[in-house]
């Protein structure tokens, strides 16, 4: 992890300024959600993505088929079985 030099204090709220260098560096705007991190040195932010609508999409489409490929490898199991 690399050091900033960046120091702020807490306010009685539990809130911290992030630097306006840091904000346009992870292009981060009001409203933006940062997600928490902790481990047992710190805590850590990052900024909170989702998966793009394209990439759920995708995902979606792969479930499909890997469930359409399984459908059939089962009908051909129970169809080319003479004992049923």
């Amino acid at each position: 992890m690399k050091e900033t030099g960046i120091v702020r204090k807490v306010d009685r709220m539990g809130r911290v300024v992030l630097p306006k260098e840091l904000r346009w560096k992870y292009k981060l705007e009001c409203g933006d959600l940062i997600e928490v991190f902790e481990d047992d040195e710190g805590v850590y932010l990052k900024k909170y993505r989702t998966k793009s609508n394209f990439v759920s999409q995708v995902g979606e489409l792969y479930r499909t088929v890997e469930n359409i490929e399984k459908e059939l490898r089962d009908a051909r199991g129970m169809s080319d079985d003479p004992a049923k």
